[in-house]
């Protein structure tokens, strides 16, 4: 199993390229963000504040541990104590995609394929 993880500012396309990488090459899509709507924190999230850190944690390795298929994460890792956590908690192959650099060097269609091109080299290599 392979997780793809999306890494950009806000407003850098990830949840684009994200879903479309998770379409193009049959992947799950996890969004952190989909995940704290679900925890019913929509107070929190309109006053400026995260969820609770402990519980999205939680949610998110139970959404990554629901099968063996790999997946696309977008919005977590968004700070370095989360990039380490979720270093520490997945025992397979993670590879991070710095969307901003990429949306800013590219036009979209040509970003989305380089992004496939990527991560088929990622998927279907062997540990």
């Amino acid at each position: 199993m392979t997780g793809i993880i999306m890494l950009g500012v806000t407003t850098s396309g990830k949840s684009t390229i994200g879903k479309y990488l998770a379409n193009e090459l049959g992947l799950r899509y996890i969004s952190s963000g989909d995940i704290a709507r679900q925890m019913h924190v929509d107070e929190l999230l309109n006053k400026g504040e995260l969820a609770p850190e402990d519980e999205m944690r939680k949610r998110i390795l139970e959404a990554i541990n629901d099968t063996q298929v790999s997946y696309v994460l977008d919005g977590c890792p968004r700070f370095y104590e989360q990039y380490a956590w979720l270093k520490g908690s997945i025992d397979h192959r993670l590879v991070f995609m710095d969307i901003y650099i990429l949306h800013h060097v590219l036009h979209l269609q040509d970003l989305l394929n380089v992004c496939v091109t990527m991560i088929n080299s990622h998927l279907y290599r062997r540990k």
